[in-house]
């Protein structure tokens, strides 16, 4: 197989430490041929595995191009607030709005986000936290992606996913629309994300909770450890570590 990785990671230590964990898991299943990852600061060391491609992509979503199909629409856009421009189109993504029709920049080239799926056996989208309504340029990206790959009877797998929260019933229908057609979803948490794909209606085999995409990443050489804790003026056994994600969109 010949997949597309997608993912959330751009400068955040936790995103970029999922998908390399995801990556480095998929390298064991001899099935896959290749695997193209949408560029973002990977280690070197990464990018120089064997059967990995660097892909740079981008999905401008409608409300940032205001444009439309004769000067009414674009009246009509144009008077509606940026806000109220992005809750349309997400709500209307999974039905009006033909997502798998969105275009896709890969450098100087432009095509569909229908086309740029054929190219590929299958969507794989490593973990994160952006599926909610502040990040809805993530979620156009994700359900441009999934309706494209999808539409084609391609599987679609999402691991370490957090989803929500949201706060605009059009982000909700959107998130909603594209998860009833990934083939799974893995959640990294059991709470809110259990809930949404409960209520959204998924199948019981479509989802399951499986932790956080770092929990897959090798350990560290135990040397180099007791060094870090050496300089820290830590012993082995006798810490605690304690993870706290502060965020203006997470309680």
């Amino acid at each position: 197989m010949k997949l597309l990785i997608d993912h959330g990671a751009y400068d955040n230590l936790g995103d970029l430490g999922m998908l390399e964990a995801a990556v480095r898991r998929l390298l064991d299943f001899s099935g896959i041929h290749s695997l193209h990852i949408k560029d973002c600061p990977l280690d070197e060391s990464i990018w120089r595995l064997p059967r990995i491609t660097r892909v740079d992509y981008s999905i401008p979503p409608p409300y940032r191009r205001l444009r439309g199909r004769g000067r009414i629409r674009r009246r009509l856009l144009g008077q509606l607030s940026p806000q109220q421009r992005r809750w349309l189109f997400l709500a209307l993504s999974g039905s009006l709005v033909r997502p798998d029709r969105a275009p896709v920049l890969t450098g100087r080239f432009r095509q569909s986000a229908a086309a740029f799926a054929a190219g590929y056996d299958g969507l794989y989208i490593a973990g994160g936290g952006d599926i909610n309504d502040v990040f809805e340029d993530e979620i156009w990206n994700r359900a441009c992606l999934i309706h494209a790959f999808a539409g084609q009877n391609k599987p679609v797998v999402l691991t370490g996913q957090q989803i929500g929260p949201f706060r605009c019933r059009a982000s909700r229908h959107a998130v909603k629309t594209f998860l009833r057609r990934v083939r799974f979803i893995g959640l990294r948490e059991p709470t809110d994300s259990l809930r949404f794909c409960r209520r959204a209606g998924l199948k019981p085999e479509q989802f399951a909770v499986l932790g956080d995409d770092t929990l897959g990443l090798p350990e560290a050489d135990p040397a180099k450890a007791r060094s870090l804790l050496d300089a820290a003026g830590l012993s082995p056994g006798k810490f605690i570590a304690v993870n706290i994600r502060v965020s203006d969109y997470a309680g």
